[in-house]
């Protein structure tokens, strides 16, 4: 009985191999392919990459570094907070701080590998600098206001 179910299935996924995957109703079924290309948004999104001075590079990493050792103090000062959590609370608290301080630490191997960059891809691992401090500074508010 277990086979016949199993070779039914098979049958199915032959004749039917697109079923499950079929656009939601009301939207257009058009592949990347036919899609119209936007050449006018490329020189945009090229022209969105700039070229900083090593004036800019050194301001950007010392104000990163000084971000940095400021949510570094504020993780320590959560750490002691965290202390006085009552006993139920206290591991869901230590796994928060564990998450913020990887994240830290995940931050500032960033800005050392920011500080070693060529020219040609600083701008791109700049961007991904920025995203990691907004969430670093976006998790360390969220664990600052449950303790």
């Amino acid at each position: 009985m277990k086979w016949l179910g199993m070779m039914l299935m098979a049958a199915l996924l032959i004749v039917a191999p697109g079923y499950g995957i079929a656009a939601p109703p009301g939207k257009d079924s058009t592949s990347p392919a036919t899609q119209s290309k936007d050449l006018g948004n490329r020189g945009e999104q090229a022209q969105a990459v700039k070229s900083y001075t090593p004036e800019e590079k050194r301001a950007y990493q010392k104000k990163v570094a000084a971000d940095l050792e400021k949510i570094q103090q504020g993780i320590g000062e959560l750490k002691v907070k965290g202390r006085t959590v009552v006993p139920q609370q206290k591991r869901m608290v230590l796994r928060a701080l564990i998450g913020l301080q990887n994240k830290a630490n995940a931050a500032r191997n960033k800005l050392a590998a920011l500080e070693n960059t060529p020219e040609s891809s600083w701008s791109g691992l700049k961007a991904d600098m920025d995203k990691a401090m907004a969430n670093l500074t976006k998790t360390y508010k969220e664990v600052e206001a449950h303790l």
